[in-house]
């Protein structure tokens, strides 16, 4: 899994699918994580520097590229540059997946257009005018439509991790690797945005 980590970056949209490949490597996966960057430091929006980033490798068939969420408005050089790899690398072969925000990186790479994704609740709208050649599904966790998966953000990135691993290694590794990461329940694409254990509260 390659992570491609933006300025800005939102550290649990980065952090959540990290761990989860970490313990699926732990669990039986033969997985290799690198944490890249088009700059070697970048700060995150919550005010974590992160050091020593990778440079990104050359792109490879079967290759998974994840793009976590960043503070939108500091899209600037770094993510074009970052969409013009991302685009290279799907041309050769790669799955891309995306946190959050994330996404937005994918329609600026033209990997939306035509096909059905997703993002945060707040900014589906956004990405619509973003990609309006895509079709953005309102309140769905993740969406996938080829080698390019996208998801709603935060907690839901650990439920597309999982997903992901259970594709490439199957449930059994899956299974293990939500055990160690304490995970009661994987939820799956088909879910809506929302928390059960928030239902009928009134937060007060």
């Amino acid at each position: 899994m390659i992570a491609v980590v933006l300025p800005e970056v939102e550290i649990l949209d980065l952090a959540g699918p990290l761990q989860a490949f970490h313990e699926a490597g732990r669990c039986g996966a033969e997985s290799r994580v690198m944490v890249c960057g088009i700059v070697p430091r970048v700060r995150s929006d919550q005010g974590v520097w992160l050091s020593d980033l990778e440079p990104l490798p050359e792109p490879e068939a079967g290759d998974l590229v994840l793009v976590p969420g960043l503070r939108l408005a500091s899209m600037g050089m770094e993510a074009a540059r970052a969409a013009g790899w991302i685009r290279r690398a799907h041309d050769a072969g790669a799955q891309v997946a995306s946190v959050c925000t994330g996404a937005f990186v994918l329609a600026d790479a033209g990997l939306l257009a035509g096909r059905q994704c997703t993002t945060h609740w707040s900014r589906v709208d956004d990405l619509a005018r973003r990609a309006p050649a895509a079709q953005v599904l309102r309140n769905r966790l993740f969406v996938q439509d080829g080698r390019i998966t996208t998801s709603a953000g935060i907690a839901s990135g650990i439920d597309m991790a999982l997903w992901l691993v259970e594709e490439a290694w199957g449930p059994l590794v899956a299974a293990a690797t939500a055990r160690e990461m304490v995970v009661y329940l994987r939820r799956d694409s088909a879910h809506g945005q929302r928390s059960v254990y928030l239902e009928y509260r009134t937060h007060l």
